[in-house]
């Protein structure tokens, strides 16, 4: 290759790298920032590493797989460029990606989390906006992700749809409540309000398929399915008790049954339980 061809191919690598650094490392994994993300974003997301730090340590939570979290910038292309350099895919798929995906994704098979930061924004009386600071903006994506990758890691065998996203939502919430921001029951308050606000929900049965193309269109819908899997999580294993939850996954992947691993990391039959959720969320709603 000569001289000018190879200042070119540089030049042309260049235009694909996005400009992100590594904020934080620990012994679980660390975070990247694209470098247009604002100072008091990077502190608001430290805030959300710090809660699920504590969190992995009150749970003795250890991972074989460190995992990437990379925040990109309020932009498409940024997005765009973290999933082609940090999920390795063509710009086709990435672009495509970025139609579909408005906060976030997580990929097991890389241990890797991408977070689309969107600033929060306040509105005048004239219709005008500007940004404010959000301490929540954080937790929004990445502890629910985080805890995504924790359930791979400790067991790759799936679970019906709402314990695949009933635990993370509540890992949410309990993060905020590490982080002194809001505490667990305020947030369970917050997710019965939108239930009672629902035009309509629907039967916890249809929350409990392993086909998760039912669970995305049931959230399609607008049904608060991802409020009442977090409520519905919370009532296994309340404020304190999340071990309960690894509990299972790690039956599961010692190949046992999922009905009789239910029983014994909960204490209840899966059956009865959504028939006592759906009178809670009955009552809820009316």
């Amino acid at each position: 290759m000569n001289k000018r061809l190879t200042v070119i191919v540089a030049g042309f690598l260049l235009i694909f790298i996005p400009a992100f650094g590594t904020a934080w490392e620990g012994s679980w994994g660390k975070l990247v920032y694209d470098t247009e993300v604002s100072s008091q974003t990077k502190e608001n997301f430290q805030k959300a590493i710090d809660a699920v730090d504590k969190l992995f340590t009150k749970y003795k939570i250890v991972l074989s797989n460190p995992i990437t979290m990379v925040v990109a910038g309020n932009d498409a292309e940024s997005y765009i460029r973290a999933l082609m350099v940090y999920a390795h895919v063509s710009r086709a798929v990435a672009e495509d990606a970025v139609k579909r995906i408005t906060m976030g994704q997580s990929d097991p098979k890389q241990s890797l989390v991408i977070i689309r930061y969107t600033p929060t924004r306040q509105l005048t009386s004239q219709g005008t906006s500007y940004l404010v600071n959000n301490p929540e903006e954080g937790f929004f994506a990445l502890p629910h992700e985080v805890w995504h990758q924790v359930k791979n890691q400790y067991s790759r065998v799936s679970a019906v749809n709402w314990l695949q996203e009933g635990p993370p939502e509540l890992f949410k919430f309990m993060a905020l409540e590490t982080a002194g921001i809001r505490r667990v029951t305020d947030s369970v308050q917050l997710a019965e309000q939108s239930i009672r606000r629902a035009a309509e929900i629907p039967d916890t049965r249809q929350l409990a398929s392993y086909d998760y193309k039912t669970w995305q269109s049931l959230a399609q819908q607008k049904y608060p399915v991802y409020y009442m899997a977090a409520l519905m999580t919370y009532r296994l294993v309340g404020d304190n008790g999340f071990e309960k939850v690894i509990l299972f996954y790690q039956l599961l992947h010692n190949g046992s049954d999922p009905d009789k691993a239910f029983i014994t990391a909960f204490g209840v039959q899966m059956s009865d339980f959504l028939a006592d959720m759906n009178d809670y969320f009955n009552k809820l709603h009316r």
